[in-house]
């Protein structure tokens, strides 16, 4: 399939200046294609055009369809732009399903006239536009490069900067990834992230921060989007709740409520703005709306502020108040708790014979993952899988798959370094790591075999024990480690 470029314009930009004419944006969007075509990465390039009249291009399931198909949306940004419902439609569609509330490496923004940045989706604030329109102290009017047909000749600047985005769009096509073919059959779920293990995904609302909590919050909300259970946060990036309407802010606020596991609210010095509709700050209308919500069903809410924060300066009461009674915490702790709450638990194993280790050995050490293997199930009773390796045509994301389950279902993993790299070790320990994040104490063992000499691992970790064994293979450490396994680290 070709990969698309999604083009969102409005109508009034694309009349033609004269009868039989192409207007000015297919015929950017035409020569753009081309030149596109002659960069590297950039053959077979579509750029795909709705060019049904505004009142008729709702977000109807055709078009939903092609922008989950796309790569990348143009927009061509301009007060008719902004002032085009259709048009915020058809950005709120790509930015919430292709770039889950943000978008910044697959918006590009061409602005054919000065617009206010303000009035932007909020998801593409911080994009930086290039700019297609001129104006000069003899000719003040604003009017688009090349209007209203370019010359060949003559325009170097718009083909300059044609083919600048041209390379640009080419460039950023080529470094992203392919999208997942089931991503492509229907519009993800409101309710739940995409997730190989659903029922281990949850839903976590974390109040709209204000400015001085901003880079926790987005660290946090990133945090919990790429874990691998893939939870989903809400809202979906800052600023998304309509301050400016008393009802629509209380339905948005109350119906991310309603769908989360988890309630969060990270707090800073800054006491924020108040709604022109009510005397109430919105982090204590969010504070409040969250509390009752947790009331209700049962829920955590977990409040969060920085230990130094010194509350004897606080002069606002309300939000002295919300300090007080929050957890003062070291950030990446606090992190690090959210995701253990949120993670299964491991099964616990009663009887010596039902504990469970994966032994992770790379091609050059599989003899002696298959000599540990043995010892594991015939002298200390451990259940003991030794890791398929890859297949050569398994994708990456397939076999860390296959991995994950494989240690979520065991107790403990063992890594193999014997002849292997020093680098496939360190990978190795990561990937486990990643994996068993929520889990405390002695989880993992490297051990350390033949040869004797050879390259430091590199690897120290409270979660790994090491067991030197460069001078042969024996019981003694692997013992070690299955009796602090079965002590629960």
């Amino acid at each position: 399939m070709a990969a698309k470029i999604f083009i969102s314009y409005a109508h009034a930009d694309n009349l033609p200046y004269e009868k039989g004419a192409k207007g000015w944006v297919t015929n950017f969007v035409e020569k753009l294609q081309n030149a596109i075509g002659m960069k590297e990465g950039g053959r077979g390039v579509e750029c795909w055009m709705d060019h049904r009249l505004e009142p008729h291009r709702a977000v109807d399931d055709e078009l939903r369809k092609c922008i989950l198909e796309s790569k990348c949306i143009l927009a061509f940004m301009s007060p008719n732009y902004l002032e085009s419902k259709w048009c915020g439609k058809e950005m709120n569609t790509f930015v919430e399903l292709v770039g889950g509330g943000k978008a910044n490496d697959r918006v590009f923004l061409v602005e054919l006239q000065p617009t206010d940045r303000e009035k932007w989706h909020p998801g593409i604030h911080e994009i930086s536009e290039v700019k297609f329109w001129s104006s000069s102290l003899e000719k003040p009017s604003h009017k688009p490069l090349g209007w209203p047909v370019p010359k060949l000749t003559a325009d170097d600047k718009y083909w300059d900067e044609l083919n600048s985005l041209a390379e640009s769009l080419a460039n950023q096509i080529k470094a992203l990834p392919e999208a997942p073919k089931e991503s492509l059959k229907e519009e993800p779920s409101a309710e739940r992230p995409p997730s190989s293990d659903s029922a281990s995904s949850k839903v976590v609302w974390m109040g709209d921060p204000n400015d001085d909590v901003l880079e926790q919050w987005e660290t946090l909300a990133t945090l919990l989007q790429n874990h691998h259970h893939h939870h989903l946060v809400l809202p979906k990036f800052t600023g998304a709740y309509p301050n400016h309407d008393e009802t629509l802010y209380r339905q948005s606020l109350s119906a991310d409520l309603a769908k989360a596991d988890l309630l969060i609210q990270l707090l800073g010095n800054l006491a924020g703005k108040k709604p022109s509709w009510a005397n109430t700050r919105f982090v204590q209308l969010q504070a409040e709306a969250a509390k009752s919500e947790a009331e209700r069903r049962k829920l955590s809410l977990l409040s969060w502020r920085d230990p130094d924060i010194d509350l004897d300066k606080i002069q606002d009461a309300g939000l002295k108040e919300l300090l007080t009674a929050a957890t003062a915490l070291n950030f990446d702790e606090f992190c690090r708790q959210i995701i253990e709450q949120l993670s299964p638990k491991p099964a616990q194993s009663s009887a010596l014979g039902s504990l469970s280790v994966v032994i992770n050995a790379d091609e050059p050490d599989r003899e002696l993952g298959r000599q540990i293997q043995d010892i594991l199930v015939d002298d200390l009773a451990v259940n003991a899988t030794l890791a398929a390796e890859p297949m050569p045509t398994q994708k990456p994301d397939e076999y860390f798959g296959h991995m994950k389950r494989q240690l979520e279902c065991s107790q403990g993993v063992l890594i193999v370094y014997g002849k292997a790299p020093p680098s496939w070790v360190q990978s190795q320990n990561a990937d486990a790591t990643r994996i068993l994040l929520s889990r405390k104490g002695i989880w993992g063992a490297l051990l350390d075999g033949p040869p004797e000499k050879k390259l430091d691992h590199g690897i120290k970790s409270r979660n790994l024990m090491v067991l030197d064994c460069r001078l042969g293979l024996s019981r003694d450490p692997l013992e070690r480690f299955i009796d602090t396994l079965r002590k629960g680290g």
